[in-house]
């Protein structure tokens, strides 16, 4: 049975205004998104979540709770910083080059663990990577213990839908681990991104 709440969710972003927030008709980024978390759930036991962009920050629209006796849950409507966060480097990865610029030059990048990235030099330099691998990585930077790696999902116009990523605890998402783990997130959200149509050519 479909939760109504979470249809709900699957079709609308918050958009805050000076005033009040409202709610804005999405694509089914949510609708088309969650079976692919599941399976990859499945294949990791870990985590899944998706969120999408608001202005200058992430927010998380939806979870896929992983298998193992101790998951890490995120409450829907959680607001994330993108310096900290792997969607949030996802998110900018995908932006112009102006665009990018432009907002990480307005960002406060406030320290929350040893690992966070402070400088826009070293954020720049970080989004640029995300780029080139196709998937971004928070490594304790928002929280000590947690690590994310995430991707952006783009939709049938090849723009900015959103993005999924996978949460776990750092002692079962060690360093050597990571570069498989990005190629099954980015994977996944390849698949999430030619279910909403977008279909591109990628050349080497």
């Amino acid at each position: 049975m479909v939760n109504t709440h979470r249809v709900i969710c699957c079709n609308w972003a918050i958009n805050k205004t000076p005033s009040r927030i409202v709610f804005v008709k999405i694509t089914s980024f949510i609708e088309n998104a969650i079976p692919h978390m599941r399976s990859l759930r499945d294949t990791t036991r870990e985590s899944m979540l998706a969120g999408v962009l608001l202005e200058k920050e992430g927010v998380v629209l939806e979870q896929v709770e992983g298998l193992h006796n101790f998951s890490f849950k995120v409450s829907p409507g959680l607001r994330f910083p993108l310096h900290t966060a792997a969607p949030g480097k996802a998110f900018l990865a995908h932006m112009g080059k102006d665009r990018r610029e432009e907002i990480v030059k307005s960002l406060t990048l406030e320290k929350y663990t040893s690992n966070t990235i402070t400088s826009q030099k070293g954020l720049l330099e970080e989004v640029e990577e995300v780029a080139q691998l196709g998937y971004a990585v928070d490594r304790e930077e928002e929280m000590e213990g947690q690590v994310c790696v995430g991707s952006a999902v783009l939709n049938r116009s090849a723009e900015l839908a959103g993005a999924i990523w996978l949460v776990a605890p750092a002692s079962r998402l060690p360093e050597s681990e990571i570069s498989r783990t990005g190629d099954l997130v980015k994977e996944t959200a390849g698949k999430i991104s030619a279910s909403l149509g977008c279909v591109f050519l990628q050349v080497a």
